[in-house]
């Protein structure tokens, strides 16, 4: 199922953990994908793998996922989208310091070069598409596992700075 807000609708997307601040599930993935048939088959990937998907057709809806839902393990951020491309949205997501220690994952199917990446995103983990869907899952199980601590970090960051009735994500 896949769990795609679309803020032009108006929807209250604060449904299901939005209500538990500072709550990090080490199986939450947020999915940054304009591409609906793509952002689909991710997303019944992940979730048969037992991963809360949570998906946004570009970098601006991602923000407001990030500012209105609980905190992500990880977010897999394709390059090339409408609204805010992958490279906006990091941009914006580096400078906010309550989103900037999520550990992101970049998709995509540009021939940009692992350094390239690395060089723009910072310390990011890179995925050329389309890529095995084992290899997918192995990639977002190790994301998971590895930089839940980072992401804990930033929500405790929130909670020492006295911030009480925000959403679980810190860059609310």
């Amino acid at each position: 199922m896949l769990h795609d807000v679309d803020f032009a609708k108006d929807e209250d997307v604060g449904e299901g953990l939005a209500g538990h601040p500072g709550l990090i599930e080490s199986n939450r993935v947020l999915l940054v994908e304009d591409d609906l048939a793509i952002r689909e088959t991710i997303s019944d990937l992940l979730e048969a793998e037992g991963f809360f998907v949570l998906a946004a057709a570009n970098g601006q809806d991602a923000l407001q996922i990030l500012r209105s839902q609980p905190c992500p393990a990880v977010i897999l951020l394709d390059l090339s989208m409408p609204v805010m491309d992958g490279w906006d949205f990091r941009q914006a997501q580096l400078r906010d310091a309550g989103l900037r220690d999520i550990p992101t994952m970049v998709l995509t199917a540009a021939g940009f070069s692992r350094e390239t990446i690395r060089t723009q995103f910072g310390d990011v983990d890179f995925v050329r598409k389309p890529v095995a869907p084992d290899e997918l899952v192995a990639a977002v199980n190790r994301a998971c596992r590895r930089d839940l601590a980072s992401a804990m970090s930033a929500v405790a960051k929130r909670r020492d700075a006295g911030v009480r009735a925000a959403p679980a994500c810190p860059g609310g």
